[in-house]
């Protein structure tokens, strides 16, 4: 009874745990060069929230009357966003907290269903693993459509752990199944491999009423939803656009050699090498399984075949597809971690010999697992240049690694059963916690000492520099807006002008945010939008962002009449010339919003005088003591104080500069040559980045 005690008060702890580091400091920023560059981590939370923040603050989910987005509008993200917003009002804070609600939901109903079938010891396996991961806790911190669809797989994971047997509890089943695709996300369909596997290992569940029971309502919600909610558009068209886009068309599906590449090199972008201890323990509870087709215990009853059908269908169906980003496969690391956390338990189990001969599809199943174990052991970590497609052709290398190995495990267990000693178990259990504990503080230290908050800080400055009837659009628009009450049009820029021209004209769109590439690309070869004012400039994570002003071009007559905030004056007149009206205007746009980092800036560049500089140190200190994360601030106050130094020659000078980009390196390692370059050569008056 105490030993119980014990594994449940550590099991709560472990989920308050992963509770209470979801929910610290919600406005920091996600980690800069993250997922290969992607600005998913900046952009995308916004846009799936951007429908429930527009009703929360005007009453309507389409205040444009833009259609574009109803499958997004239409889902569990946007459902749960509405209802914080309405009662906590809306915020970057608020935004991700659905995001939090969800993921931790889902957490906690993994655990408790795990608990029916689980000794308490694996059980505190599981969620160790599941607390510890890092890349669970970087997205469970953002409204993801992901969280979305691993709150519905808990639910169908709860539902077929208690109530399978009954046939409400199957009915159930292809509810919640349904829901996660049309509501969570289109791959979240998969989640039904679970279910089938287990229906596919247990003799008295292969019944073709089970199967009705279980498809029949999918069908049904799937033709409700293609008439009630997609309309005209093909639903499948859809999934179909959204899968493959600008990325073309999946490289594992132009042949089977291409297959075997894409499904053996599955999450290059490193979700394996992002929790490395439960996927070796997931393929060592795989492979044991595999090779014991009569051993009988009750995790692997229910638990495994699930877990195994989640993992599987997923590797199968999502690989071939080019565009495989981080956030759509983190999820696959609850059934990796449920799968380790199993497999450590176990390991004071003896392992059956092999009795009799092997199912043929257990063989195949060998020789993949055996193939991307060591195609991710031996041979990935070994490749230099990890270049998109020739990283592919190595997937070859580790084959015959693989056949090795297979041929090793079934000559040892065709000796007899075995048995690990217990001193290697010992060893094994603690080197995984160790590991594990290892591998995700370093990652989460690294945040944390480098955390910033320049997404907060840029949307603060966003309510104060524009006007209150400005609508932001562009990939950064809706996250921009979200610390105000300024409106937000769901338009992704492309350099393709003829396809958004259109749109721009029709619909009341005064700003775009995009970043710097995006709006140089988009502006290429037209000078009237070349010539547009860049209201605001802003380092985010590890893109310069612009806020171009563009309401006067596309002859749209809500955007015509948009009424220029008091700093766009300001900035409008300085690009015409006139100086003095322009410091008249930004003075006095500075004395009613005191902490407008914007404002603060152009004061700056506006009164540095190089011949004096000290006149310019109060507000040069300012800006530095007021944003002590942002790269951009830090940079320009490192150039003033090297530039009086040199003036001066005194040492406390030198020492600020050197203070000033360590800071600035600190909070952008990766910038580190920019960063140092400009710290040597740029001047007082110059912009940085």
């Amino acid at each position: 009874m105490k030993r119980f005690r014990l594994h449940a008060v550590l099991i709560f702890t472990l989920v308050a745990f992963a509770a209470a580091a979801r929910l610290y400091d919600l406005r920091a920023d996600p980690p800069a060069y993250f997922s290969g560059g992607s600005q998913d981590l900046t952009t995308d939370g916004a846009y799936l929230t951007l429908h429930a923040r527009s009703t929360a603050l005007t009453g309507e989910w389409d205040p444009f009357g833009y259609q574009h987005w109803e499958e997004f509008k239409i889902s569990l993200i946007s459902g749960l966003s509405y209802v914080i917003f309405r009662l906590a009002g809306s915020s970057l804070f608020t935004m991700n907290l659905t995001g939090v609600i969800l993921s931790v939901a889902a957490l906690l109903l993994f655990v408790i269903a795990l608990s029916r079938h689980c000794t308490p010891r694996s059980l505190v396996f599981i969620a160790f693993f599941l607390a510890a991961d890092y890349l669970l806790w970087l997205f469970g911190r953002l409204p993801f459509a992901e969280n979305a669809v691993l709150f519905f797989a808990s639910a169908i994971f709860f539902v077929f752990t208690f109530w399978f047997e009954r046939a409400w509890g199957k009915v159930l089943i292809g509810i919640l199944v349904a829901s996660c695709g049309l509501f969570g996300k289109s791959f979240g369909f998969l989640i039904l491999a679970g279910p089938l596997m287990y229906i596919a290992v247990d003799r008295e569940s292969r019944d073709w009423r089970t199967l009705l029971a279980i498809f029949a309502p999918i069908v049904v919600g799937l033709y409700l939803y293609a008439v009630l909610v997609s309309g005209k558009a093909s639903l499948l068209s859809f999934i179909w656009q959204h899968a493959t886009g600008d990325h073309g068309y999946p490289y594992g599906l132009l042949s089977p050699v291409n297959y075997f590449e894409k499904l053996i090199t599955f999450a290059n972008n490193g979700l394996f090498t992002f929790a490395p201890v439960p996927g070796i323990l997931a393929w060592l509870i795989l492979t044991r399984t595999l090779l014991s087709p009569h051993e009988v215990h009750s995790p692997q009853r229910k638990v495994v075949p699930f877990m195994a059908g989640w993992l599987a269908i997923w590797l199968i169906l999502i690989s071939p597809f080019n565009y495989l980003p981080v956030r759509y496969l983190f999820i696959l690391l609850v059934p990796i971690c449920v799968l380790a956390g199993l497999g450590l338990d176990r390991l004071s189990e003896s392992i059956p010999g092999l009795a009799g001969r092997l199912a043929w599809w257990r063989w195949v199943g060998l020789i993949l697992l055996n193939w991307v174990f060591m195609y991710y052991v031996a041979v990935y970590p070994v490749i230099t240049l990890k270049s998109d497609y020739g990283v592919l052709h190595w997937s070859w290398l580790a084959l015959p690694l693989g056949l090795v190995l297979l041929a090793l495990e079934w000559w040892v267990l065709k000796r007899g059963d075995l048995r690990i000693p217990l001193i290697a178990q010992r060893s094994v259990t603690a080197l995984a916690v160790i590991a594990t504990l290892t591998v995700n503080f370093r990652q989460f230290y690294d945040w944390y000492a480098t955390r910033t908050y320049a997404i907060y800080e840029a949307a603060t400055d966003m309510s104060k520099i524009l006007g209150p009837s400005a609508v932001l659009a562009g990939q950064y628009g809706p996250a921009l807006a979200s610390e105000s009450r300024l409106r937000s049009f769901p338009l992704f820029v492309s350099p393709d002008q003829r396809s958004f021209v259109p749109l721009l004209s029709r619909y009341p769109i005064t700003h775009l945010a995009v970043s710097q590439t995006d709006w140089d690309r988009f502006a290429k070869g037209d000078d009237e939008l070349m010539a547009c004012p860049i209201v605001a400039r802003y380092w985010l994570r590890d893109k310069v962002v612009y806020v171009a002003r563009i309401n006067s071009l596309f002859g749209n007559p809500d955007a015509i009449r948009y009424a220029e905030s008091g700093y766009e004056t300001a900035m409008d007149l300085c690009d015409a010339g006139k100086g003095d009206s322009c410091y008249s205007y930004l003075k006095r746009f500075r004395r009613a919003n005191p902490t407008s980092q914007s404002a603060m800036l152009e004061d700056y560049h506006m009164t540095v005088n190089p011949e004096d500089l000290m006149s310019s140190r109060a507000i040069l200190d300012s800006l530095v003591s007021a944003w002590p994360t942002d790269m951009t601030v830090q940079v320009t106050g490192s150039v003033f104080y090297r530039a009086l130094y040199e003036r001066t020659g005194l040492p406390t000078y030198q020492r600020l500069a050197q203070e000033h980009m360590n800071a600035a390196l600190r909070y952008s390692p990766r910038n580190e040559r920019a960063i140092r370059d400009a710290c040597k050569n740029a001047q007082p008056e110059q912009r940085i980045f």
